[in-house]
C-alpha cells in the first residue's frame, strides 16, 4: 500500500469551506511521495508525525500563498487609500504568524505527548523485566538447593539403593578400563 503524499491531504480554506479552488488561486506544487513502505511501527507516533507534518506543510503553503492573496486584495481595494491596503497586509501577516505559532504549539504538544508515552512504556517494560529476573533468580536458587540436597536425601532415605548404584558404577568403570587396556596396550 503506497503512502499518501502531502499533496493528497485536503487543505482547509477558511474563505471557501466547500473546498472548491477559486480560479485565481495557483495550483499547489505536488510533494513527492515518500519511499518508505508503511511499516508496523508505533502508529501513535506516526499519527503524531503526520499531524505535525501536515500542520507545518499547511503553514508553509499559507505563507507562500500570502503574496498572491495580498495582490488580489490590493486589486479589490483599488481606489481606497494605500494606508488601508498596508493595514490589510499587516493584518494578514499577523494572522499568518498566529497560525504558525498555533501549529508550532500543537506540534510541540504532540511530541511531548509521544515522548511521555514512550517513557511510560519503557518504565513498564523495565519493571516487568526486573520482576521476571527476580523470579528466574529465585527459581535458580531453589533448583541449586535441590541439587545440593538430593545426595543427602538419597543417603538418608535409600542407603541400599545408593550403595547398589555405586557398586554398579564401579563394575561398569572396571569393565570399560579392562576393554581399553586390552585394545590399546
Amino acid at each position: 500500500m503506497a503512502e499518501l503524499s502531502r499533496s493528497d491531504a485536503p487543505v482547509e480554506n477558511s474563505r471557501n469551506p466547500s473546498g472548491a479552488t477559486p480560479a485565481s488561486a495557483a495550483p499547489s506544487v505536488p510533494m513527492p511521495e515518500t519511499s518508505a513502505p508503511a511499516g508496523r511501527g508505533n502508529s501513535r507516533l506516526e499519527h503524531s508525525a503526520e499531524r505535525i507534518g501536515r500542520g507545518v506543510g499547511t503553514a508553509v503553503a499559507s505563507v507562500s500563498r500570502l503574496p498572491r492573496q495580498m495582490k488580489s486584495r490590493l486589486a479589490i481595494v483599488g481606489g481606497r487609500k494605500m494606508q488601508s491596503a498596508e493595514a490589510a497586509m499587516e493584518h494578514w501577516q499577523e494572522r499568518a504568524k498566529q497560525r504558525v505559532a498555533e501549529w508550532s504549539e500543537e506540534a510541540s504538544g504532540a511530541s511531548f505527548e509521544a515522548v511521555g508515552r514512550a517513557e511510560a512504556q519503557w518504565e513498564h517494560v523495565r519493571r516487568f523485566a526486573g520482576a521476571r529476573i527476580q523470579q528466574l533468580r529465585a527459581n535458580a536458587l531453589r533448583w541449586g538447593q535441590r541439587v545440593r540436597e538430593a545426595p543427602q536425601e538419597w543417603q538418608r532415605e535409600r542407603p541400599l539403593q545408593l550403595l547398589a548404584g555405586f557398586a554398579v558404577a564401579g563394575f561398569v568403570l572396571g569393565v570399560v578400563l579392562r576393554i581399553r587396556r586390552a585394545n590399546h596396550g
